[in-house]
């Protein structure tokens, strides 16, 4: 006959164990989720510290090697083209904006009345030519012929300045000619911009320039395009920007505020040798650029 007190008490202790069991891996998958939050957080703890350590040490870097500003420039020579003979404006060659070469016809003045000059002063010397030969060399006689020789060159000369050409290779700035114009010696009539003699005007403030020194390398970013031309630093202006003003601002009796002034630095772009400089015309006085001098 089976013991039944003694089959109770086993069921009962497999009961109790499984019991604790559940209990037990209840216990686990509880904490296993807590314990990855806990590791997750700190690798993310642990990688932001990184990163702002990282960024910090190259903004450290960088602003003990290099100075920068973004008040600054291209810059350039404006050359104006002016009428040297006075005339009426016969043909206008160009527009602005537009890409000439050095020696392009830009306007032509008529020529016809300079053409009559010159024939004329060819006439008298040859009437000169013949009066000396008949006087057998008389000195009065020899001195009209130097003097009508001078007049055909004259003649010569103003007729060449009836074609008006280009100086330089350049873009056309502002034109002020139109045909059919009456024009007067030395009135200007076209801006020619080089695209090949161009710098940077920078500047910096007083506190940059204790480590600035002409030859070092200069990283130039032109806001215009987004893209980047390297350079070097040719001089530290003559003296402030305040002071160099046409005006230069008085300074007031009274209290004086100290005031961070600015030095206008040139910089020069590298030019490749052997390769023309800005060929595309991109580069143009007035564009915004920012520079990135190497000083360490």
């Amino acid at each position: 006959m089976p013991n039944n007190n003694g089959t109770q008490a086993v069921a009962d202790e497999k009961q109790a164990i499984t019991v604790v069991d559940h209990e037990a891996c209840g216990s686990l998958l509880g904490e296993t989720p807590g314990k990855h939050s806990i590791t997750r957080r700190k690798r993310v703890l642990v990688i932001s510290a990184a990163v702002v350590v990282a960024a910090a040490t190259y903004f450290a870097w960088n602003a003990f090697h290099y100075e920068d500003t973004d008040t600054a420039e291209v810059r350039g020579h404006v050359m104006p083209v002016s009428a040297r003979i006075n005339g009426n404006i016969k043909d206008v060659y160009v527009s602005e904006g537009q890409l000439v070469h050095a020696g392009e016809v830009l306007v032509t003045i008529d020529p016809q009345d300079y053409k009559i000059a010159e024939e004329l002063a060819h006439v008298n010397l040859s009437e000169g030519l013949f009066t000396a030969a008949s006087s057998d060399r008389n000195v009065s006689a020899d001195a009209e012929v130097s003097r009508r020789y001078l007049q055909v060159a004259q003649a010569e000369l103003n007729l060449s300045y009836t074609v008006i050409c280009s100086p330089v290779t350049g873009i056309v700035g502002k034109k002020s000619v139109e045909i059919g114009q009456n024009v007067n010696i030395g009135q200007e009539l076209i801006d020619v911009v080089p695209v090949d003699d161009l710098w940077v005007t920078a500047n910096f403030k007083e506190t940059q320039l204790a480590h600035m020194r002409p030859g070092q390398p200069v990283e130039i970013k032109v806001d215009a395009y987004g893209r980047k031309w390297n350079g070097r630093v040719t001089n530290l202006g003559g003296g402030t920007v305040s002071v160099l003003r046409l005006l230069p601002p008085e300074k007031a009796t009274g209290n004086y505020a100290k005031v961070v002034q600015r030095v206008p630095v040139r910089i020069d772009f590298d030019r490749s040798e052997g390769q023309k400089f800005n060929t595309e015309g991109l580069l143009k006085p007035g564009l915004s650029v920012e520079p990135k001098v190497r000083v360490r």
